[in-house]
């Protein structure tokens, strides 16, 4: 009777809600009370001890699976009964015998045959007295069985037990996010900033993303890849870009440099002129060059090809129109 309100009372926390103790993050574990099966068993210490909920450390409490004695090796398995996105693997131990544990490894597969899977995890821990009796790994990936192995066929270190055992009194197992999800219980859009969200609704975006969901990509010409997260508006644009959605400056501008703010282009192209320097030269200016403010030449071509320095284009027209004066006085007088 004393032995089952001391089993009672190790167990009851976590068989009430299924929860690991090992990280402080509240998600069920995907192996409770699944279908569980291992390489052998010692005495009634069968592998169904190990997702019962109970968390206890000491093997008299009835709490742990244990695997046979004079083997090489050793297996225990739970089966997940569906294609699960596996995270994190908690595993607790038998106290005082973590020699027995150190070396395990951990295997995903789609079929109880764990050796055709992929290993998500070994434990390469070079001290016993740096073993923890609480281990709490990332074994990342899909699928439906999870396997714990222990090989002593060899010994990476001399301090590993000589047998192989699994002496295993809980094991957890969380899950990961589906794709396109992020954050606690998984109901955040994965672009969602500090995994943070209300009702799916990101309350602030990682860099390169605004919405309300942080699905849509800022505009490619924002600098460091940031613009506002609701309107995606850039904060600022790349060289060669101008406007709140950072576009390209007109192809006319020279080095395709331009206002970030207005686009109006810092220099013209050779034979252009204009804000956006998409007007043409008149065809008299000497190397097709023109102000960009005026359009005027800068030097103009004279009728004997070449070229008067000290004279712009509309100082030769008012000369043109002075000529003609003279000439119509000349006539009249």
């Amino acid at each position: 009777m004393a032995y089952s309100r001391y089993k009672e009372s190790v167990c009851r926390t976590s068989s009430e809600n299924h929860e690991s103790p090992l990280y402080g993050r509240h998600k069920q574990s995907l192996a409770n009370g699944k279908p569980t099966s291992q390489s052998s068993t010692y005495h009634t210490y069968d592998s169904s001890k190990a997702v019962d909920g109970c968390v206890s450390h000491n093997l008299d409490s009835n709490c742990c699976t244990h695997t046979d004695f004079l083997n090489t090796e050793a297996w225990w398995q739970v089966d997940l009964q569906q294609q699960s996105v596996i995270e994190i693997v908690g595993i607790i131990y038998r106290d005082h015998l973590l020699k027995r544990l150190a070396g395990f490894e951990i295997y995903l597969s789609n079929t109880p045959d764990w050796t055709s899977g992929v290993r998500c995890y070994q434990d390469n821990t070079a001290s016993l007295t740096l073993v923890s009796a609480n281990q709490n790994v990332s074994c990342q990936g899909v699928a439906r069985y999870l396997t714990i192995y222990s090989d002593r066929r060899t010994h990476t270190y001399t301090w590993y037990s000589d047998w192989a055992f699994l002496e295993l009194c809980e094991v957890y197992v969380t899950d990961g996010c589906l794709p396109g999800y992020s954050g606690t219980y998984c109901k955040c859009p994965a672009n969602c900033g500090n995994q943070a969200c209300s009702l799916g609704h990101c309350s602030n975006c990682n860099s390169g993303y605004y919405g309300p969901t942080c699905t849509t990509p800022c505009p490619s010409g924002c600098n460091a890849n940031t613009c506002d997260k609701t309107s995606g508006f850039c904060l600022d644009c790349n060289s060669g870009y101008y406007g709140s959605t950072c576009t390209p400056c007109p192809s006319g501008c020279n080095g395709n440099r331009c206002n970030k703010t207005s686009g109006i282009c810092t220099k013209c192209n050779g034979g252009f002129h204009g804000n956006r320097c998409d007007l043409t030269c008149p065809g008299n200016c000497n190397n097709n060059t023109c102000s960009q403010e005026t359009g005027l030449c800068e030097v103009v071509k004279l009728n004997n090809g070449s070229n008067d320095d000290s004279r712009n284009y509309e100082e030769l027209e008012e000369t043109k129109v002075d000529s003609a004066i003279n000439i119509y006085d000349t006539i009249q007088g």
